[in-house]
């Protein structure tokens, strides 16, 4: 009887030595039931964002190959038992990059920083949200961050104009909405 886990081993050693396609796939096959189950765990932790499932499914297949690859026998951890944990962990380690806990998208790449911005200003900075009750407990950055992203200044155009870092006012700028959500619904 064959063992499950030695044919696994050795479709990891033919994909790490001759980066082969056709084991990759007969692996990757192998691992979907995780992968799903995974990624629909992660969809309904993160319900309230914009990424699909389908995302996280590419993500996860990713990852699999990179811990494929990086998969060393030597350190007597079993193959399943390591694909699960850091699978999981990568991908979590990847979602958190994109989601703050507001569930709001941040992508601190500065090649896509306009489009994504726009779409969650639309969402947040109405004038009934930045009535001056609402922001006035902002910082003095925060409140620059509102007014430049109000008149529609990208963060990019922000950060060249203050000479501040992009993540630094993407945090700014998320602590803001928040405390203007916080604010407008105890001021309701």
């Amino acid at each position: 009887m064959k063992d499950p886990l030695e044919d696994q081993l050795k479709l990891v050693k033919k994909i790490q030595e001759e980066k082969c396609v056709k084991s990759y796939k007969k692996l990757l096959g192998e691992y979907d039931p995780l992968i799903k189950s995974l990624s629909s765990s992660f969809k309904s932790k993160y319900r309230n964002t914009p990424i699909e499932i389908d995302d996280i499914k590419n993500v996860m297949s990713f990852h699999f190959y990179k811990l494929i690859l990086d998969y060393d026998k030597s350190r007597k951890k079993a193959f399943p038992s390591y694909v699960k944990e850091f699978l999981y962990y990568r991908t979590s380690t990847w979602i958190k990059h994109y989601v703050t806990l507001n569930h709001q998208v941040m992508n601190y790449s500065e090649n896509n920083v306009d489009n994504n911005s726009q779409s969650i200003d639309k969402m947040y900075l109405n004038e009934e949200l930045l009535d001056t009750k609402n922001t006035s407990s902002l910082s003095k950055l925060e409140v620059q961050v509102i007014e430049l992203t109000k008149s529609g200044m990208t963060i990019k155009e922000i950060s060249l104009k203050l000479s501040i870092n992009i993540k630094t006012l993407y945090a700014a700028k998320s602590r803001a909405i928040e405390k203007i959500q916080n604010n407008f619904q105890t001021n309701r």
